[in-house]
């Protein structure tokens, strides 16, 4: 058997605090059961999960409360290094909601305006944050990391792209897109362009996408990417085809199809990280799409965005 290569990373985002109804469509329940998620924290777990030899150290911040503890707690127990994650005194973590249709699809609502998590870059320890990046493979952000934070710290994260890019490493980026979470979408659009050009992995959605750009057709959103010269490209399609663009070679893909769905809350999170796992481990991108896809189906047949382990 192949042994595995050491994984390295750093994953700049937000983990707040899930209250995900129990009701099961009765909307005269208030029943909520709490966890903790976030895209890229979500992105960490399964990565985690799934590439037992990885290294993977958490940018962000969080309060000095008790329920900080809490989160801070579930990070040492899912194996998520946290020397990265600051704390602040005087804000805490965000909160959010989420109850399922019977289709599976999510609904959200936010407490998080306010979060310690906005003040990642500002509350870092820069030493320890320098260090972290030389030792680091690869760097992964998202569109919603982008949207919580100021324009200073955005610098700092695109900065930080760059000492990746320069020095050979691997930058990922999900766009993410949440409306939202921008005052104007023309803001999105400028720093979402930026984390195409900061980023030599891309992996987004043809939903995102098509919101973004209003684009009309597959080949018009491939068109604009590959613009952008990244090395590898793959966009989800909900349940439809996986279509890929890696070093110039288009790949497409048939979704493994779950065995129910009840909740796809991180599905694309647990995408991106079976993508990486598998290619991380020497795997083709065909190999890693299909591994990617098989993760996203276990992750939909289950409730919450980390599930049981």
């Amino acid at each position: 058997m192949k042994p595995q290569v050491s994984l390295n990373i750093i994953c700049a985002g937000e983990c707040m605090i899930e209250l995900r109804s129990t009701c099961g469509g009765n909307q005269d329940s208030n029943l909520y059961r709490s966890g903790f998620a976030g895209d890229a924290l979500n992105f960490s777990v399964y990565l985690k999960r799934l590439y037992n030899d990885s290294h993977i150290k958490f940018l962000s911040a969080i309060g000095s409360d008790s329920i900080s503890k809490k989160m801070h707690d579930f990070f040492s127990i899912e194996g998520i290094d946290t020397s990265l994650i600051a704390r602040s005194r005087k804000k805490t973590i965000g909160l959010y909601t989420i109850e399922n249709d019977q289709m599976g699809e999510r609904y959200f609502t936010y407490w998080r305006s306010d979060s310690a998590a906005r003040q990642m870059f500002h509350l870092i320890d820069e030493d320890l944050f320098e260090h972290a990046i030389k030792s680091a493979d690869y760097f992964y952000f998202t569109g919603i990391t982008l949207a919580i934070i100021d324009q200073s710290s955005r610098e700092k994260l695109f900065w930080t792209a760059k000492q990746f890019t320069e020095k050979g490493k691997k930058v990922i980026f999900d766009p993410n897109y949440r409306p939202h979470l921008w005052d104007r979408k023309e803001d999105a659009m400028e720093q979402i362009k930026r984390g195409y050009r900061s980023c030599n992995i891309l992996l987004s959605s043809i939903q995102d996408e098509r919101l973004l750009w209003k684009s009309s057709s597959l080949d018009d959103v491939l068109n604009n990417l590959l613009r952008y010269q990244i090395d590898e490209i793959v966009l989800t399609n909900g349940a439809g085809v996986i279509t890929g663009n890696v070093n110039g070679k288009q790949l497409q893909i048939i979704p493994v199809k779950p065995l129910s769905i009840i909740d796809t809350t991180a599905a694309g999170d647990g995408f991106n990280a079976g993508y990486i796992a598998s290619r991380h481990a020497g795997n083709s991108p065909e190999l890693s799409i299909r591994a990617a896809s098989k993760q996203a189906a276990l992750i939909v047949a289950s409730a919450g965005a980390v599930i049981t382990n």
